[in-house]
């Protein structure tokens, strides 16, 4: 986990570091199951960014956290 923990310096983008696989394999195994992420490279952490927003619902947060298990 790779955001901040801190409430004030919180905010609703998230950054998962991955540690088994680049993050380009992992974005396109999640977009096939209709979830979309941004990627970001091994040379800049090897991260996902998640970017919920008011249209999400919780069913969509466990969703991701299954699929990125």
């Amino acid at each position: 986990w790779r955001s901040a923990r801190e409430r004030a310096l919180s905010s609703s983008l998230f950054a998962v570091g991955l540690l088994n696989g680049p993050a380009a394999e992992t974005e396109r195994a999640l977009a096939a199951a209709g979830i979309v992420v941004r990627p970001f490279p091994a040379a800049y952490l090897n991260t996902l960014r998640v970017s919920p927003n008011l249209i999400n619902t919780e069913a969509d947060a466990d969703r991701f956290i299954a699929a990125v298990r």
